[in-house]
């Protein structure tokens, strides 16, 4: 009987390129996006939002104040009132009782080959503010939402549904998120708002 020692990978199967090319698409990167289809609860989620940012940034500069070497000396320390906490718990309770008005949609990087296509097929019109990411927006943006999203599935129903139900802001947002995986950035470019625009409804 032979000693040789076999290789370490020796009883496991050597994956194909269609396991390999499978493993990469499936390894898009993804966001999930919480949306609401309810105008009221959106001003509201919307502005506590918006106050737990300014919470978490309130808590941040008392840490830091509270860290520097003047606070050290002279004794201070920092006392967090945890606003921020308070705040996320009703943020979750917002969502926690009204479970219909919620919905995690998820986003995923397009294939790159299609979504340079797909700017291609949407230039920039030049004298218009909102194409200044280098598309159409207008026209790009359901283009963009329908190659992205993965839950729920982007069915002309879905679509229409999300069109007529969501706000200009929230609609405009998906593509946003869209954008920023598609396009491989950390951040979505400033001369587009993340802010949602609480009346009205998307062209989907």
């Amino acid at each position: 009987m032979s000693n040789a020692r076999k290789p370490a990978n020796a009883s496991v199967a050597a994956k194909s390129f269609a396991d390999i090319m499978a493993a990469a698409d499936s390894g898009r990167p993804t966001k999930t996006v919480q949306v609401c289809f309810s105008t009221d609860l959106h001003d509201r989620y919307t502005a506590l939002d918006n106050e737990l940012a300014e919470a978490l940034e309130a808590e941040r500069q008392q840490k830091e104040r509270a860290a520097a070497p003047e606070g050290k000396a002279s004794g201070q320390r920092m006392v967090s009132h945890r606003r921020s906490k308070a705040v996320e718990d009703e943020m979750q309770a917002l969502i926690d009782d009204n479970p219909h008005a919620f919905y995690d949609v998820k986003i995923q990087a397009a294939r790159h080959s299609e979504w340079v296509q797909a700017k291609a097929e949407h230039p920039p019109i030049s004298d218009i503010r909102n194409d200044s990411l280098g598309v159409h927006w207008d026209s790009f943006l359901p283009v963009a939402i329908r190659m992205c999203m993965v839950d729920p599935e982007p069915t002309d129903e879905v679509l229409t549904f999300l069109g007529e139900s969501m706000t200009t802001g929230e609609w405009d947002r998906l593509g946003l998120v869209a954008f920023q995986l598609s396009e491989g950035v950390r951040e979505t470019p400033k001369s587009r708002s993340l802010t949602s625009i609480p009346n009205g409804s998307a062209d989907g």
